[in-house]
């Protein structure tokens, strides 16, 4: 992307970011991106160098407001999205039949447990998250998936259509990008170009 992004235009090096890095990326992420954050934050650097050549932007650009006017999601918000959409396969039973029944909601674990079937609770629609004993453990699926599928919108929730599912929950992580993004670094570089320019 460097060598050719003086010679293409920015819809050919969107292209080519999608060709050449986006789908490595997100290749198995929902189990690679399982790793320890030390690891992953070498990935991440790497997927903001190749959005600051996306939009021409310097090598010490703020990339918060050139992932929101790209509409491309950060390294973090793409491995909770690929968890997510797991998630969904499961519940919508689309998964390979080992996978079915990994998720349960905290009013069918009641239920096995023969708890008053009368009682309402207002997390029994939720996901049952398993209690782990160190953090290792607690970025396994049996814990994260639950945790994700939790802090959705019920609106998002209620979806069954798989595109539509997509694309709802696409343009809720994009929102959780602020409009105007405000540096609090003390004396940082980027922030000083632009107020000389």
């Amino acid at each position: 992307m460097r060598n050719v992004k003086n010679f293409v235009n920015e819809k050919s090096l969107r292209m080519l970011y999608f060709s050449l890095f986006h789908c490595h990326i997100i290749y198995a992420i929902e189990i690679w991106s399982l790793a320890p954050q030390s690891n992953l934050n070498a990935i991440s650097k790497k997927q903001k160098d190749a959005i600051r050549l996306l939009s021409n932007a310097r090598y010490n650009s703020h990339t918060q407001p050139l992932f929101k006017k790209n509409e491309i999601l950060p390294f973090n918000f793409l491995c909770d999205y690929f968890k997510i959409k797991l998630c969904q396969a499961i519940l919508q039973k689309t998964t390979p039949i080992s996978l079915i029944n990994m998720l349960q909601t905290n009013l069918f674990r009641r239920q096995l447990r023969g708890e008053d079937n009368n009682l309402h609770l207002r997390n029994d629609g939720d996901l049952f998250i398993p209690n782990f004993r160190t953090s290792q453990l607690e970025k396994f699926p049996m814990c994260m998936l639950p945790k994700l599928w939790n802090t959705l919108p019920p609106e998002i929730q209620i979806i069954r259509k798989r595109y539509e599912f997509d694309v709802l929950l696409k343009e809720w992580f994009l929102n959780k990008i602020p409009e105007n993004y405000i540096c609090n670094r003390m004396l940082c570089p980027s922030c000083i170009l632009n107020n000389i320019e």
